[in-house]
């Protein structure tokens, strides 16, 4: 069983389940074993977030939400938000089960790709937090960032994702920088934030862009996979 730190958005959250329980079907003839637990995030708090703050009020949440799944059945637990992982070694001190990091395994997946030099679109959060840093540095991977106005820019589409407010222009404004990004020596583009899957052209190759909630969904069915078989 896998156990799902939910809600950081909502629709992400739906989107993960659905493409996990979707994916496992056509891999094991049924369903999957999944809980989630929708964290009660204020929507100020989120906000603040997404734009650097580096909240307590939001770590006790977490925490709360990492707690209620160590009660449950969950083998292991995940969080499709990559925000949030600015409290991973936080989380994993009061988990009795293992976390699963996005970036770790978004550094795994870049290294088995080859890839030595990386473009971020995340949150101003993920970025001023340095939430990569440790993941890629380990896999002696570059990591090239947005300048302060394309940040900016990311941030606020992000902002708009999570209000139901995005449109064409905050699709277009993130092509534009994922393209500025591998001009500037990129080999390819993170999509360091699981809400912009929902916006980002899907017409860019699998090399260039790496989403990090199919990152993560990979990895949970590894992790289902050698559980099983460890039975």
């Amino acid at each position: 069983m896998v156990g799902i730190v939910g809600g950081l958005g909502p629709e992400t959250t739906a989107k993960f389940f659905d493409d996990l329980n979707s994916r496992f079907r056509k891999l094991a003839s049924v369903n999957p074993s999944v809980v989630v637990d929708n964290v009660r995030m204020p929507l100020l708090e989120e906000r603040k977030l997404v734009r650097g703050s580096k909240s307590r009020k939001v770590l006790g949440l977490l925490e709360d939400s990492v707690m209620r799944l160590n009660a449950t059945d969950a083998n292991f637990i995940v969080i499709p938000c990559n925000t949030v992982h600015v409290f991973i070694e936080e989380l994993r001190q009061v988990s009795e089960i293992q976390i699963l990091s996005i970036t770790e395994e978004t550094a795994r997946a870049l290294a088995e790709r080859g890839i030595h030099k990386v473009g971020l679109l995340a949150t101003n959060g993920t970025v001023k937090n340095k939430v990569f840093e440790k993941s890629l540095s380990e896999r002696k991977i570059t990591a090239v960032l947005p300048n302060g106005e394309e940040q900016a820019t990311i941030t606020n589409t992000i902002l708009n994702i999570l209000n139901g407010n995005s449109g064409i222009i905050d699709r277009m404004n993130i092509d534009i920088i994922r393209n500025r990004l591998i001009e500037r020596g990129a080999e390819a583009v993170i999509l360091a934030c699981t809400d912009l899957q929902l916006i980002a052209n899907n017409d860019e190759s699998e090399i260039e862009t790496i989403d990090t909630l199919k990152v993560l969904e990979d990895a949970v069915l590894r992790e289902m996979q050698d559980k099983n078989d460890a039975k």
